[in-house]
């Protein structure tokens, strides 16, 4: 597959399409935890600031 082939992207920032609360909720924890080599706190601050609720995972609609 080459870029020419490629018609669309799509985001499903809603869960529209894909339970977000399923898929990527639990993934944003993890690579929290990685990007912060395991210290929990410095985790919870980095889905702060990329705009997740620490504590609930919920995601602002303005959130990276």
């Amino acid at each position: 597959m080459s870029a020419a082939d490629i018609r669309g992207i799509l985001f499903d920032k809603d869960g529209t399409l894909i339970d977000y609360d399923a898929t990527w909720r639990p993934l944003n924890r993890e690579a929290a935890m990685f990007a912060a080599a395991g210290d929990p706190e410095l985790a919870l601050r980095l889905l702060e600031v990329a705009g997740a609720d620490p504590h609930s995972g919920a995601v602002r609609a303005d959130s990276l």
